[in-house]
């Protein structure tokens, strides 16, 4: 974890929403609208790693892309370094671009099948000239993502998923960026390898005062990495916080399910019935009030029905649940989890 913190955010998000209306006539007739990210606040301070969690479906991809402008955001304020770059045209964010680059899910979907390794990152590297020759440079990056610089040869198939993952590194960090958002960037991996492409990233932020936004469902990953943990719900931050004072003391009863499927230690009937998220997730719709965890929340009660503020428990830690904002959630530690993580897609 990184602990040089600027005072000006090198991201700020407020406000930010995106709906996904349904496509084709006949989805059209039969779906509706869906609130994929509803109103996100979210600030980043630079040199450090904030961690994104969430079940599949809780938005916190889509807000990935629309961070680096795979999508654009309906309503809010995407703030980069002081510049709003919502209002931005393709050709003014341009050179902001470079600056703000994504390492994705799948490593071998995210090369072209058709070029070298080498050539798909040099093709990006362009973007950011400098006088060092390209091989040399080329070579260099790779070297510093632990490959060697043979591979700029290869292909996409004659390569593993973890090599192929140093290279997606390697192509982000050589346009030179500030900001590294990571999508799952080791769900693809074998459980060996993934401890090896953290400590990767680990050491190239501190190499390089990079900053990190890792999505992801690995809480191995967030306490390896992350200074601060975002969790997210149906398109809402649910708690945000400290990574340790939102492992050591969560508030928000999604939260607390999400360490409790994790933690597979110190389990009994009676945390069970009081900690444990049950059924699946429904689907969140433009214009929802109220808890989005009605149904589901094992602290359920009447004012679920009523809106939910996100509320300051503690300097840098606030929850949106009103038990929490009153003090109804507090002092409930949770141990340290010492189990591999599992998918926290599988909470039911």
């Amino acid at each position: 974890m990184s602990s040089r913190v600027d005072e000006r955010p090198l991201l700020e998000l407020r406000g930010v929403r995106k709906t996904f209306a349904p496509r084709g006539r006949r989805a059209r007739r039969t779906a509706s609208a869906v609130a994929a990210v509803d109103g996100i606040d979210l600030a980043l301070q630079a040199g450090t790693t904030t961690a994104l969690v969430g079940e599949s479906g809780s938005g916190k991809s889509t807000l990935a892309r629309l961070i680096v402008r795979l999508h654009d955001a309906d309503e809010g304020t995407i703030t980069f370094d002081g510049q709003e770059i919502q209002a931005l045209d393709e050709k003014a964010f341009r050179p902001l671009r470079r600056r703000v680059q994504m390492v994705f899910q799948n490593p071998l979907t995210s090369f072209d099948p058709s070029q070298t390794i080498g050539a798909s990152i040099l093709e990006t590297m362009r973007l950011a000239p400098d006088d060092e020759p390209e091989q040399e440079r080329l070579a260099r990056l790779l070297t510093e993502v632990g490959l060697s610089p043979r591979f700029a040869g290869l292909r996409p198939r004659q390569m593993s998923g973890g090599e192929l993952q140093r290279a997606g590194i390697a192509r982000a960090l050589s346009v030179r960026p500030d900001l590294v958002v990571m999508d799952e960037p080791t769900s693809a991996l074998d459980m060996s390898i993934q401890g090896q492409v953290l400590e990767l990233l680990a050491d190239l932020q501190r190499r390089h005062r990079l900053t990190y936004l890792l999505v992801t469902h690995d809480l191995r990953a967030v306490r390896m990495m992350a200074d601060r943990v975002v969790v997210m719900y149906l398109g809402q931050v649910v708690e945000e916080g400290p990574t340790e004072a939102v492992f050591g003391d969560p508030r928000h009863p999604y939260t607390r399910g999400l360490l409790y499927a994790y933690d597979l230690s110190g389990r009994d009937e009676e945390r069970d019935r009081d900690v444990r998220i049950r059924g699946s997730l429904r689907t969140p719709r433009p214009g929802d009030v109220g808890c989005r965890l009605v149904g589901r929340c094992p602290l359920s009660a009447d004012r679920g029905g009523e809106p939910q503020a996100l509320a300051e428990l503690a300097p840098g830690h606030r929850a949106r649940c009103w038990r929490a904002a009153e003090g109804q959630i507090a002092g409930d530690r949770q141990p340290h989890a010492t189990t591999d993580p599992t998918d926290l897609g599988e909470l039911t």
